[in-house]
């Protein structure tokens, strides 16, 4: 059992609660990387070991719990526009929903020590529950915002999440195209002067006027 990934893991979660319970903009950054981020460390935790079928179910009940609590605390967490961005703010009651995540951690932690599912018990699944709460919660969160017509308040350049994604995943324009304008559509003709009807009709067309060169 690693001690410093419990204070760690402790540490990240006091750092939430907090910002639940105060309130912030829901930005899709903050939504949707610190779920991934804590995702991805338990695994690469999770890489070297050798899980049994045990450990494995172990670790799927586990994850389910923590998703469906994560679920709850989506539902429960209070969307509201405030100063032109959306304002996302958990109240008290959700405190409840976390401490069910640490008595099912720890409940788990004991039957997979019974199971002697010893993958399942460690202290290295312990950023993939919470990476899996999370992930829950944004699974629910989402879904309301889209919903209810708001919007995911801009991040630091301006743009929201989403364009910011969706910008980073368009390719670029071609050298003679203008940004913004569709592939092919005003395009030059391939063949200025050339006939242009289908592929057949330009051939024809190069080889009559190569023969009249010859006479």
């Amino acid at each position: 059992m690693s001690y410093l990934q419990i204070l760690v893991a402790i540490v990240i979660v006091v750092a939430v609660i907090a910002r639940q319970l105060r309130g912030e903009a829901l930005t899709g950054r903050r939504l949707m990387v610190l779920p991934v981020v804590l995702t991805v460390i338990g695994l690469a935790l999770l890489r070297n070991e050798h899980p049994t079928t045990t450990d494995v179910m172990c670790l799927v009940a586990g994850g389910l719990i923590a998703f469906g609590i994560g679920a709850g605390q989506g539902a429960m967490t209070r969307l509201e526009p405030r100063s032109g961005v959306t304002w996302a703010r958990m109240p008290a009651a959700g405190l409840w929903l976390w401490a069910l995540l640490v008595v099912t951690r720890l409940g788990m932690t004991v039957v997979a020590h019974t199971l002697d599912a010893k993958v399942a018990a460690s202290s290295a699944t312990i950023f993939l529950t919470l990476g899996i709460n999370r992930l829950g919660q944004a699974a629910v969160l989402v879904p309301r915002l889209l919903s209810s017509g708001m919007e995911f308040a801009p991040e630091r350049d301006g743009r929201t999440f989403p364009d910011q994604m969706a910008q980073r995943f368009t390719p670029p324009p071609l050298d003679n195209q203008p940004p913004g304008q569709v592939y092919g559509a005003n395009q030059p003709p391939p063949y200025p002067g050339y006939p242009q009807g289908d592929g057949l009709d330009s051939l024809r067309s190069r080889r009559r006027q190569r023969r009249a060169r010859r006479y």
